[in-house]
């Protein structure tokens, strides 16, 4: 709860209430005694401004917050009451009563001038908060930008170091086949060379990575284009970061070369590190 008392001239607009910086006098507790003290402050001195400030939405103290054995008073409510307010009812009152009799306080006591004022201030707060966090998101979307661009290009680095590896060359390959194949016919006699050779055009052009390149450079490029653009980009993002490390497992396991290999282990955490980021996007 919270009831803001201003001088006497008009109620002050959202702007005055941001700029103000400052109340005169802050309460703190919408219980008995604070209820009574804005009363008082209002009273004997209209010029000054005062807050009263509780974790309730109404009337707060320690009737509301301490509930067991229940809200009750032992005391003369005649006494008990206020002056300017006197109790009407028992003078042993029931939870209801009391708590009715407050709220019939606060409900008398507060102007509609300071209600709009209270409102005013919320509303202030609430707009300066909602900026705030714009902002926040903003900045942060701005961090995580330079961040996924830096794997991205880490990514595409990885990619053109691939496809400069002199392991994946044409004649590379081959070499590496005629030499297996020779271990091969030197250790039995019963392999058919022709067989054979089928077998080595198989096997060359499985180990061909040449499809991986061309679809981690398409996936670079829509990722960079996603960044770009901006706005709600995290499924498609979460959806190319998989793409990214099929790709990075399939040039592992097609790779029968260890730079070759290496470049892969070293994309698939790359590309993990990409994922991990894109889990804080939208």
């Amino acid at each position: 709860m919270t009831t803001t008392a201003p001088t006497t001239a008009p109620a002050y607009d959202t702007e005055e209430i941001q700029d103000a910086g400052h109340v005169d006098v802050l309460i703190v507790g919408a219980g008995v005694a604070g209820i009574g003290a804005a009363h008082h402050l209002r009273d004997e001195f209209p010029d000054r401004t005062f807050v009263i400030l509780d974790a309730q939405d109404n009337r707060g103290g320690t009737w509301w917050t301490h509930r067991y054995p229940g809200v009750r008073s032992d005391s003369d409510l005649f006494t008990y009451g206020y002056r300017f307010k006197p109790w009407r009812g028992p003078s042993i009152a029931a939870a209801g009563e009391i708590l009715s009799y407050l709220d019939e306080v606060i409900d008398e006591d507060e102007r509609e001038e300071d209600r709009r004022v209270a409102e005013a201030a919320v509303i202030a707060g609430f707009h300066a908060t909602v900026a705030e966090l714009a902002a926040m998101r903003r900045h942060e979307g701005e961090v995580l930008g330079q961040v996924l661009t830096q794997r991205v290009r880490e990514i595409a680095v990885l990619a053109e170091r691939a496809e400069a590896a002199p392991g994946r060359r044409p004649e590379a390959i081959k070499a590496r086949i005629v030499e297996q194949v020779a271990m091969l016919l030197d250790a039995s006699d019963r392999f058919d060379p022709d067989r054979l050779h089928q077998e080595a055009i198989l096997i060359a052009s499985k180990a061909d990575i040449r499809e991986e390149l061309d679809r981690l450079a398409s996936h670079v490029a829509q990722i960079e284009r996603l960044i770009a653009g901006g706005g709600p980009i995290g499924r498609r993002l979460d959806f190319l970061a998989q793409e990214l490390n099929r790709e990075a497992n399939t040039l592992c396991s097609k790779s029968n070369d260890v730079e070759l290999t290496n470049i892969g282990l070293e994309l698939k955490s790359v590309v993990e590190q990409f994922r991990e980021q894109v889990q804080n996007l939208e």
